[in-house]
C-alpha cells in the first residue's frame, strides 16, 4: 500500500485556465502553457508510480467527468475525478477525504497523500521523493513557494484519520 499523489489541474481550454496571464499572452496561448504544465507534471508523477514509490491520481476542473475519463485514457491515467465546486481549500479537502476513503473502502490501510498543482515547469521527481520521504517522519509536508504559498501539501495517515481539523 503506498502514498498516493492526487495532481490538481485546470482543463487547457481557452477561458477556462490562466486568466491572468490570458490577459497578457492571450487565451490561446494560456491554454498551451497549461497544457504544457499539465503534461510535464504528468510525466514527472508517472516516473514517481512507475518507481513504485507512490499511487497516482487526477483530480480536474473546467471539464466534465465523461470528457475527463476520455483524456485519462488518451493519456494512460488510470484514475481521474472532477474536483467539484468551491474555493481552493474546500477543493482540497475534497481530495483529501475522497483519496482517503477510497483506500479505506478497499480495504487497504490509508497512507499519506500529497496534493500537487500544475505550475510547476521546474518539478523533478527528487522533489515529490523528497516530499514522500518527508512523510515517513512528519506528519505534514509543504513545498514552500517564492510568492509565500506553497506548490505541494501532504498529509500523514495520523492526520487523515480521522481528519478532525482542517487547516484551510
Amino acid at each position: 500500500n503506498q502514498p498516493t499523489i492526487v495532481l490538481m489541474t485546470r482543463w487547457h481550454a481557452i477561458y477556462r485556465c490562466k486568466s491572468r496571464l490570458s490577459k497578457e499572452i492571450g487565451a490561446l496561448q494560456a491554454a498551451k502553457i497549461q497544457q504544457k504544465l499539465t503534461n510535464h507534471t504528468i510525466r514527472v508523477v508517472k516516473e514517481i508510480q512507475k518507481e513504485g514509490l507512490a499511487d497516482f491520481k487526477v483530480a480536474i476542473d473546467g471539464i466534465g467527468i465523461n470528457a475527463a475519463k476520455r483524456w485519462a485514457i488518451l493519456n494512460k491515467i488510470k484514475t481521474v475525478s472532477t474536483q467539484g465546486h468551491g474555493n481552493l481549500g474546500i477543493k482540497m479537502k475534497r481530495q483529501f477525504l475522497k483519496t482517503h476513503a477510497e483506500k479505506t473502502i478497499a480495504h487497504k490501510i490509508p497512507n499519506p497523500i500529497l496534493l500537487i498543482g500544475t505550475d510547476l515547469p521546474s518539478l523533478s521527481h527528487l522533489d515529490l521523493i523528497q516530499a514522500l520521504q518527508i512523510l515517513n517522519h512528519k506528519e505534514m509536508v509543504l513545498g514552500p513557494s517564492t510568492d509565500g504559498g506553497y506548490w505541494l501539501i501532504g498529509l500523514s495517515n495520523k492526520l487523515l484519520s480521522p481528519l478532525l481539523v482542517w487547516p484551510f
